[in-house]
Formats: structure tokens, sequence, C-alpha cells
């Protein structure tokens, strides 16, 4: 019996070593840093995050290809390992990128805006401006009404997904829109200041819409696809009123709301993360008689698809499960006229950054699915798993319709979205406090009359 409690005191300590050592890394003290990383591959011999995060210590190439060398000799399919040694290959060849594993290389906000270029989008017969049209599916000229067809082509199979294991190591997706942008408009010649993650533009002057670029954006990783908005404005009152009007404890006067609420419609950033997940699990099984228990272990790899992740630091994953799902057999390959006249947004979470949300939103639903697969019908306590890897991961990077807005109910504010694709309404709702009073209530005098009836039925017997 205390083997069990040396290993666990182990790695214990190894995580304690390992927490210092990272903050010593990061506060720049690489000899703690090293001391105390190097003992933590030695108390927990099986772990390759120390020696992943021992590269960070040194400059030497051929001892932090040592190092990541360690950490695949544990785990092979370690991406921070992985991506480590392809990007210290890259750097000896003299070119710049981070390593993965270690403190990530941040942009730095720029002093001064970057030149942006707009360009505008015109009618092939009047000249006039020209906007998307969710009911044609179509460009739409606001002056003469004529149709211009947009080409869609369909990018939704699997073959159009990237490898994430060959772009993680590069620059690139490390990288989100940071730099404010001066943009002259093609109509009146105005100059706006547009925020970092603005890719569309209303002149605030004359109303003509823009789709705008400047050479920072062109760091950044293209959308693969864009899910078309089919949602109007005049379609969005009704549906967000359904929503606040259902629900057994909503407020009674929270419907009202929704005849002021006013949503913004935008194209918002997101990624996609495929994976095969691979974990072993543990749990202690208790025999039916209740006398005796056993330590029972297994392994087992899931495959995840389509995981969603926000490329907006404006919603999380919780908000988007509000309003899912997305259908994403009908993504379509991204084209620019898809945005004129719709607002549209960068991505201010980078690739590398959302992978890490998706690698923990794997977990924690393999957790659930594995405590309820393995050892059915066993009464099963202390369930654990250990992530072994990812393997086969992939990517894409598309836009997604939404009409996002707020309302305040009793001094609070609530969000509210719906999916531009689907019209499914979502968000936060307040709860009527005297409603769940009353059915607490009735709950617990239901359960008061079942036991006084029992207890009837027994006295006559």
């Amino acid at each position: 019996m205390s083997t069990p409690g040396h290993v666990s005191f182990g790695k214990n300590m190894a995580e304690e070593l390992l927490t210092r050592g990272i903050a010593a890394v990061k506060a720049g003290e690489m000899e703690e840093a090293r001391t105390l990383l190097q003992r933590a591959t030695r108390e927990h011999t099986l772990d390759p995050r120390p020696w992943v995060w021992l590269s960070a210590t040194t400059s030497d190439p051929v001892e932090r290809r040592h190092y990541l060398e360690e950490a695949l000799a544990i785990d092979p399919n370690n991406g921070a390992a992985r991506q480590g040694l392809v990007a210290l290959t890259n750097q000896m060849k003299g070119q710049a990128v981070p390593v993965p594993g270690t403190p990530m290389m941040r942009q730095e906000m720029p002093g001064q805006p970057v030149t942006g270029v707009a360009r505008s989008f015109n009618c092939r017969n009047c000249g006039g401006l020209l906007k998307y049209d969710p009911q044609t599916e179509a460009s739409r000229c606001e002056r003469c009404g004529a149709i211009q067809q947009i080409e869609q082509r369909s990018v939704a199979s699997d073959r159009h997904e990237q490898s994430l294991d060959f772009v993680l190591p590069t620059a690139r997706a490390h990288s989100w829109a940071v730099a404010e942008r001066m943009v002259q408009c093609t109509g009146c010649g105005a100059s706006t200041l547009l925020p970092p993650t603005q890719l569309t533009m209303a002149c605030p002057f004359c109303g003509s819409d823009h789709l705008v670029s400047s050479p920072d954006t062109a760091e950044l990783l293209d959308p693969q696809g864009i899910l078309p908005i089919r949602i109007e404005e005049k379609q969005t009152h009704a549906l967000v009123g359904q929503w606040m009007g259902k629900g057994l404890f909503t407020p009674g006067d929270l419907k009202r709301q929704a005849e002021a609420l006013r949503l913004r419609p935008a194209y918002y950033p997101a990624w996609t993360f495929d994976a095969t997940y691979n974990a072993k699990w543990s749990a202690t099984v208790t025999s039916s008689d209740g006398k005796r228990t056993d330590r029972k272990e297994g392994e087992e790899f899931l495959f995840f698809d389509d995981i969603l992740v926000p490329g907006s630091k404006q919603l999380t994953i919780a908000d988007l499960q509000t309003v899912a799902p997305f259908d994403f057999k009908q993504l379509v390959e991204f084209k620019e006229e898809f945005l004129v006249g719709w607002p549209a947004l960068l991505y201010d979470q980078s690739l590398a950054d959302a992978s890490l949300t998706a690698r923990a939103e794997m977990t924690r639903r393999a957790r659930e699915i594995m405590e309820e697969r393995v050892l059915i019908g066993q009464d099963k306590s202390d369930f654990q798993i250990i992530p072994k890897g990812l393997s086969d991961q992939s990517y894409r990077q598309f836009l997604l319709p939404l009409w996002v807005g707020h309302y305040t109910y009793k001094g609070k504010v609530y969000p509210v979205f719906i999916n531009g694709q689907t019209g499914k309404a979502g968000g936060q709702k307040p709860t009527d406090s005297i409603m769940v009073g009353v059915a607490i209530a009735v709950g617990v005098g239901v359960i008061l009359m079942i036991f006084l009836l029992i207890w009837f039925l027994t006295q006559l017997s």
C-alpha cells in the first residue's frame, strides 16, 4: 500500500516543482527554472511537460533539441514538443517562428495606426452600391435593384480542413489582429479610424460600404469558408420574443423587453477542430455486496469532429452553444462579396490559443463520455482520466453570422444572440424567484404527501 501513496506524493511534488519552474521561466530566472524543472523530471518520470519547459531555459540549439526529444520519448504525440522541434529547425534556417510549449511570442500593439486600403463594390449597370441580399443569396444594387450572382462552392467536406501540426509551428498561427487602421473612403474621401478587428466599414459620412485590408492583416490566416447570413432584421424581433417568452421560470414581463431590443448583425470569426483523443482512465469499483473494492483501468480513443471555438474574445463557447447548432454542411468558399453591406470582424484569438481552448473542451467532453461508457452497470467512484495525446488534428477558420444585443432587466444586463443562419435565439435570461419558490414548495408538498400515504398504508396493514 505504500507504493501508490509514494507515487501520488511524487506527482504532487512534481506539479509544484513544474509550476515554480514555469514561473521562473516567465520571470527570466533561467538558472532557478532549470534546477526546478530538472527536479520535476526526476519526481515524475512520465511527464513530458518539464522537458518541454526546460527547452525554454537555454539558447543552445543542441541542448534545446535534447530536451524536446526527451519529451517526445515519453509522449510521441506531444504537440508542443513536436512543434518545438519543427520551430527549432526553422530557427536554425534563419526563420523567425515561436517555439510552442514555451512562453508565446506576443505581438506588440503598434504605437500608430497603420494605413488601410478600402475597397467598394459597385453595380455593373449603374455604378450604384451593392449589398449582399440574404433572400436571393446574391449582391443587389441599392440604386437600380440589379442582381449579381455570387458563385457558391461548397467547402463542407473534411478535405478542405487544414493540418494543425503543419500550421502551428509558423508565426501566423500565433498572430491576431492588433493594429488600428486609418482608412480613406473611396466614395467621398473622408478618413475613418477603425478598431483592430473590424474587417468591413460603412463610411460615417456618405454611407458607402467597404472591405478593408492592410499590411498587418496579410499576416493572418485567411478564412476558408463562410456561412452566408439568412436572417434579416425584420425577423429578429419575433425570434427574440418567442425565445424570451419560453421557460417555466421566465418572468412574465420579460417578453416586453424584445420590443425595444435592437440587435446588431455581424460575421464573427470562428475555428473548428477535429482530432482523435487518446486517454487512459481509472476508477474504483465496489462489489455488489459492498465488501470489496478494486481499482480498474483502461484506455479509450475518441474522435471529435467540429469542436467550435470563437475567434473573437467577445464571445465564449457557452455563448455559441446557446444558438447551436450551425449547419456546417452549408459552408461555402469565402468570397468578399458576401460581406458587402454587413459588418465583419477579424479574429483576435490566434489559432494556437484557440487550439488550446479546443483541447480543454475535448478533455471535458471526453470525461463525460468515458465516465458513461466504461464499466456500465457497476458501482464506480473516483473516476479519473489521464490524457495521452491528440492525433490527426485538423482545423478550419471561417465566418459565421450572428445577431447580437443586450437587454437590462431589474438593473442587470443580459446578452442575447440569434443564429444568423438558422434563426435560433439564445443567450441569458433571468429567473422568476417567485415561480422557483412555488415549484420548490409544490415539490416538497408532493414528497410529503407520498410519505404520508405510505405511512397511512403501512398503518392499515
